[in-house]
């Protein structure tokens, strides 16, 4: 005779063996995972402990049995929510459990539990009730992890097809929330096939879900997937310089060509940039330069007309039409210095017209306009032609334009006959104001003030003259003389006109028996009409 507890519950044999062909498993090896990441459960009859069984695979996924022993003729119900219950149910957890007919259970974790690492020690009853009335209830306590269903994907040009890793006969699958551009199709077998929309460019991602539904209609999240269904193949690029050499015009511009071509892009469509991957074709760089690039990759490097470079780098982003990119990189080492050339022409007694000489190759590159602070009376075209109308001689600076940046581009000194007291070549002298030659093994330095006067009226412009050509500012020369010499303008003055510069000289010549040699070097100043002065200085 057998005797029921107070409910009336008979209890199971500890260690059941399930019915034919529902042995126990555990899939781990097939996985690749070690015995201590598998599931376990353990199953026990309401009146003791039962050992515990290794059971489910790498998912999460635990299964087992747990049928009761009975007289041939009595046919069992089992239930997760209470004697004559459903088969199925969902706990706290968000975890699926269900059992059928024959007495195999499952337990399907979340995809998130909550529960960091392991789920440990979750329980449900398993509730069975035969033809007869008679009762039994076995505890199954669960220790796994959230579901990781994985997944085999192999990649088309626009489809992806894959399976997931579950086991068979649990789940069936379908499509859950995504993807936002083209289709994803399920088989209840767990294989899957997306198919990318026309608008699904190269290298974009498509996320998407995937739901499984239990025998009962319990249905939870068992995967969310992200992929590239058209992966990128990267541009490639002819490094400027690798085809042929830089080209330089005799201004100093500099013209390049970057090729691009994209494996992947169905025809041309490549874009270049100066500042990042689909950012503009032109910059101005920290050197004052200008550069560009159009939409067959050649580029241009305007330099600036003022300063010291002695080395200019820019990079060109290349971008393919499916969003494929990478990066060129133009050096320039001691680029020449923007140099554009003007002449002019006296008309009455107080106007100057002049044009700036531009190269025909580089006409309509560069649009022209007078700087902020030229004096009244100057006016600059579009084209580079300008006029001043005044008394007295001028200085001022012209903009050029190019690419939607500015940047100075000359220095125009223009002199007015009105100006001219005398005739032209009539000379210009100088006054020493002062000056030191002194020499110390601290300070090898010497500076004098050098003063210019004009009689015909015309300020002596404060620039090299070799950048310009004999005929306005100064040229220094040094037969013996080794150091570095600056020459700064002031002051100016009028009636008659007079310029005031700072000589300053820096030596690196070495003592020789304790004695420093004697240097010497000239300055030789013009006027804007040819008129000179040579002033030497010796240190």
């Amino acid at each position: 005779m057998v005797n029921g507890d107070a409910e009336g519950v008979f209890p199971t044999h500890p260690l059941s063996l399930p019915r034919p062909g529902h042995s126990l498993h555990s899939d781990a090896t097939a996985y690749g995972l070690p015995p201590s990441s598998v599931p376990t459960a353990s199953v026990q009859a309401p009146s003791s402990k039962i050992a515990v069984i290794p059971l489910g695979v790498g998912s999460g996924i635990a299964t087992g049995n747990v049928a009761v022993p009975g007289a041939e003729d009595a046919t069992p119900t089992y239930s997760v929510t209470g004697y004559g219950g459903s088969p199925s149910k969902v706990l706290p957890n968000r975890a699926i459990v269900q059992v059928d007919a024959h007495g195999d259970w499952a337990y399907i974790p979340a995809i998130d539990s909550g529960q960091e690492g392991v789920i440990r020690d979750s329980s449900f009853t398993v509730y069975c009730i035969d033809d007869r009335g008679v009762k039994t209830k076995t505890v199954v306590t669960v220790t796994t992890h959230d579901l990781d269903v994985g997944y085999r994907t192999t990649v088309g040009n626009g489809s992806v097809t894959g399976r997931l890793s579950v086991p068979d006969g649990v789940l069936v699958f379908s499509p859950g929330i995504g993807p936002g551009k083209g289709s994803l199709q399920t088989n209840a077998n767990g294989t899957f096939l997306y198919t990318a929309s026309d608008d699904v460019a190269h290298g974009e991602t498509q996320t998407f879900t995937i739901v499984g539904t239990n025998a009962f209609g319990n249905v939870l999240t068992v995967a969310a997937l992200s992929l590239v269904p058209k992966p990128n193949g990267e541009p490639t690029h002819v490094r400027p310089g690798a085809v042929k050499p830089f080209e330089v015009d005799s201004i100093g511009i500099v013209r390049g060509h970057v090729h691009g071509s994209d494996p992947t892009a169905d025809g041309p469509g490549m874009t270049y940039s100066v500042t990042d991957h689909g950012g503009a074709a032109s910059a101005k760089l920290g050197s004052g330069a200008i550069v560009n690039v159009d939409a067959s990759g050649r580029w241009t490097y305007i330099p600036p007309s003022a300063g010291e470079v002695l080395a200019d780098s820019f990079t060109i982003y290349v971008s393919g039409r499916d969003g494929a990119k990478t990066t060129a990189s133009v050096r320039l080492a001691m680029p020449k210095m923007l140099d554009i050339g003007y002449r002019t022409t006296l008309s009455g007694d107080n106007q100057v017209y002049g044009s700036l000489l531009v190269p025909a190759a580089d006409k309509g590159l560069l649009t022209f306009a007078k700087a902020g602070d030229a004096p009244e009376g100057v006016s600059v075209s579009a084209d580079g032609t300008f006029t001043y109308i005044g008394e007295t001689a001028a200085v001022f600076d012209v903009v050029g334009t190019a690419f939607g940046q500015a940047t100075v581009v000359a220095r125009i000194t223009a002199t007015p006959a009105a100006a001219a007291t005398a005739a032209v070549d009539a000379g210009l002298t100088e006054v020493t104001v002062g000056g030191s030659g002194r020499r110390t093994v601290f300070t090898p330095t010497g500076e004098w003030t050098t003063t210019v006067t004009d009689p015909n009226g015309g300020v002596i412009a404060d620039v090299g003259a070799s950048r310009y050509g004999a005929g306005v500012g100064y040229v220094v020369a040094q037969p013996k003389a080794k150091g570095t010499v600056t020459v700064t303008r002031t002051a100016t003055g009028a009636g008659p006109a007079t310029s005031t510069f700072v000589i300053g000289y820096e030596s690196t010549a070495a003592p020789t028996a304790g004695f420093y040699p004697t240097e010497t070097f000239t300055v030789t100043f013009y006027d804007a009409r040819g008129a000179s002065v040579t002033k030497s200085y010796t240190f």
